[in-house]
């Protein structure tokens, strides 16, 4: 739980990016300019993706840190100190923390260009068939605890992440006609 806390906390920077990114993009769809489309999603998924890169580096680099804001260093739950165990898991969170930008700002990106629905499966099969599932066997099942269970978060992330990409690609990558080139 703390460090979705931390996960969240980073989304927040992730949620401005692809509102940004959205507004830019629906901006260029109602002017009818793909090729200003393309280069809003592409320069959203850039922000995304060296914002992700700066964050991760700081929950990594600050680890011990955050964990004490979070939590004190002596407290314990069975024997088990928590402290040391948020420590340990919380290079997961780094690595989290980039791919969910970047399924925000990709569907953020596709929905302002109308494609709702995909986006929308997407999520739902990364989170819900994907993450709950593997969050369930690598944490409970293989008794690997909260580092299971962030391993399956941050792989239902990165799937995620992929495929909104990967779709958001396929979106903008039609030609653009040069009378709607016109920014």
């Amino acid at each position: 739980g703390y460090a979705s806390q931390l996960i969240g906390t980073a989304f927040m920077i992730f949620l401005g990016i692809g509102t940004a990114t959205s507004v830019r993009v629906a901006e260029h769809v109602g002017r009818g300019n793909q090729l200003g489309v393309r280069e809003s999603s592409h320069l959203g998924i850039a922000a995304t993706v060296v914002s992700g890169i700066v964050l991760g580096a700081m929950i990594l680099v600050f680890r011990e840190q955050l964990a004490s804001a979070l939590v004190n260093r002596s407290a314990e739950v069975g024997g088990v100190l928590i402290w040391a165990g948020l420590v340990s898991v919380l290079w997961l969170a780094a690595l989290a923390t980039t791919f969910d930008g970047l399924q925000a700002t990709a569907s953020m990106a596709l929905r302002a260009q109308g494609v709702i629905w995909l986006p929308t499966g997407i999520h739902i099969a990364s989170f819900f068939a994907l993450m709950l599932p593997m969050g369930y066997h690598l944490g409970l099942t293989l008794q690997r605890g909260a580092q299971g269970m962030l391993e399956g978060a941050a792989i239902a992330l990165f799937v995620a992440s992929m495929l909104q990409v990967l779709v958001l690609e396929w979106k903008t990558a039609r030609p653009s006609s040069p009378e709607r080139a016109v920014s």
